[in-house]
This record gives C-alpha cells, sequence and structure tokens, in this order.
C-alpha cells in the first residue's frame, strides 16, 4: 500500500482538515451559545481568528535561525471556581525564525501558580516560563542539527512589553518584592552566560502575545502573523 503523501507546509487546509475544525468549532459556539454564555466571546474570538497556519521552510543549516519568544502577562484577570477574580494569568508564543520568517512552534497561556502581587511580578515569572519554553526547543533542534542538546549555537531572543522587568533585568538594583529578586537573577544569569541573547522592551500595541492574557485585547496582529508566516513590517 501506498504511504499517506503530507501536505508541504505551506499548503493550506485540506477539505477534509477544514470540516473537522468547522464541527469542532461549530460545537464550541453551540455550546456557548445554549448553555456557557462565559464562553461565548472566546468562542467567537476563535471563529474569527485565522483561517490557515503558513509554516514557511527553512534551510536550518545555511540560514541564520533564531529562536524568538514573545511574552506577557495580566494580574487578577483569570477566576476562581467561586467567581473571585484572584488569580493572574501569563501566554507566551515561541517562534522559529531567521529575522523575517515566523514560524510558530510553541505557544501557552495558562493562569500562574504563584500567587503575584503586581504585574510586574506576573511579567518577570512569564519571561522566566517563555524563555525555559524557547531553551527546551532548542535543546531538541540542537540534539537533531548538531547531535548535542546542550549546544547554544542557535540564539535565543525574547520580546517583553513590561518597561519595569526589562530595566530591573538589565540593573544591579534589586527589586523591592524579595522573592522576585531570585526570578530577576535567574533571567539576569541567562543573559550574562549568553543562554538568552537578548531581552527586548517593546510596546504593548505590537505585542503579540497581549492577546493570550486579556480578554477584549486585539488579536489581529497575531492573526496576520500565523497566516502569513511572516512578521510584520514595522516603519
Amino acid at each position: 500500500k501506498k504511504p499517506e503523501e503530507k501536505n508541504p507546509p505551506e499548503s493550506k487546509l485540506t477539505e477534509e482538515e477544514k470540516k473537522v475544525y468547522q464541527k469542532q468549532l461549530g460545537r464550541m459556539l453551540w455550546l456557548s451559545g445554549q448553555t456557557r454564555p462565559d464562553l461565548n466571546k472566546v468562542t467567537k474570538k476563535i471563529a474569527g481568528g485565522p483561517k490557515s497556519l503558513c509554516f514557511k521552510g527553512l534551510d536550518l543549516q545555511r540560514d541564520n535561525i533564531s529562536i524568538t519568544f514573545y511574552t506577557d502577562a495580566s494580574v487578577g484577570n483569570t477566576f476562581t471556581e467561586n467567581g473571585r477574580q484572584t488569580q493572574s494569568g501569563r501566554g507566551y508564543l515561541v517562534f522559529l525564525t531567521n529575522g523575517k520568517t515566523a514560524n510558530l512552534i510553541d505557544w501557552s497561556s495558562r493562569k500562574i501558580k504563584r500567587v503575584v502581587h503586581s504585574a510586574f511580578g506576573a511579567e518577570t515569572l512569564s519571561c522566566i516560563d517563555a524563555m525555559g519554553a524557547a531553551i527546551y526547543v532548542r535543546q531538541i533542534l540542537s540534539e537533531i542539527l548538531y547531535g548535542d542538546p546542550k549546544s547554544e549555537v542557535i540564539p535565543i531572543k525574547g520580546f517583553a512589553d513590561s518597561k519595569q522587568l526589562h530595566d530591573h533585568v538589565h540593573t544591579s538594583k534589586q527589586c523591592e518584592e524579595k522573592r522576585l529578586r531570585l526570578d530577576l537573577a535567574e533571567l539576569q544569569q541567562a543573559l550574562s552566560n549568553k543562554t538568552l541573547k537578548s531581552l527586548t522592551w517593546i510596546p504593548t500595541d505590537i505585542m503579540l502575545a497581549d492577546c493570550l492574557t486579556k480578554k477584549d485585547a486585539n488579536c489581529e496582529q497575531l492573526c496576520t502573523v500565523i497566516e502569513r508566516g511572516e512578521f510584520l513590517e514595522r516603519d
């Protein structure tokens, strides 16, 4: 029997794959319209999300590839079972890129397990999680390409929209929250030993992970990047 041929990485969904997607989305929309009004906004956002996902081919041996992550967090944006708005959430996106191509290979959006008392604390913990995910991806790629999972040839670059986090990581000044000092020290050490090549501040309006932590955030930019497989050019 002839083995089933895989679709090219840049191909669009097949008719069968579209049917599966539409079927599952329809179930979610029905559920939100009948018994789960709390899911209505989420399901409508999914329905209006990217219509396709483009994964562009990269020459892993020749292209100047790097791993890029975007990290964001919000305080008190999730609810407990009794409806109390006390928990915080974080989200991140991890891309494999050559500077322009944007291949999304890992992402996460979930509540922060540890109680945080400020947006600064939430952003710090989110950044550590995002960096850990990026390092894990690099280890897998390094083992495939170089036979050594500990190789750090592929650089990791991080982006956050927290100016306070950026400033504290790039200074020796101690933060007031003593427990956070250990977390900040981990990021500072990663930058110092080049485990993390850079951590750059960007404004919130171009933070791709913003819609992973906020209900009403605009997800249009992220949808466009996913559909095109390329980062948006900035003036």
